[in-house]
């Protein structure tokens, strides 16, 4: 494990990058910093984490995320998350 930061979610990289393709959908959501962080704490929230503490288990974790109903898990968790932040966004109450 020599160089690796691990044990780290590996799932969290993945959502995030998710979010950017999924919050097109939704142009009249708030994307400030504060309710980005708040979708993204929800939707990873309703995913099981996928820690790993070496690069070969960061690497298979990938692949395995990569499969159809892992992306449709991820899709739905953020849909409903970005859903529920617009109904009551927290961003001027920070």
């Amino acid at each position: 494990m020599s160089g690796f930061s691990g044990p780290y979610n590996v799932l969290e990289d993945v959502v995030r990058r998710a979010y950017d393709r999924v919050i097109l959908e939704f142009p009249e959501a708030c994307t400030c910093e504060q309710c980005k962080t708040d979708t993204l704490s929800l939707a990873l929230n309703e995913l099981d984490a996928r820690y790993v503490g070496s690069y070969s288990g960061e690497t298979r974790v990938r692949v395995e995320l990569e499969s159809t109903q892992s992306q449709i898990d991820i899709w739905l968790a953020l849909r409903k998350a970005i859903q529920q932040v617009n109904r009551r966004p927290h961003h001027d109450r920070v």
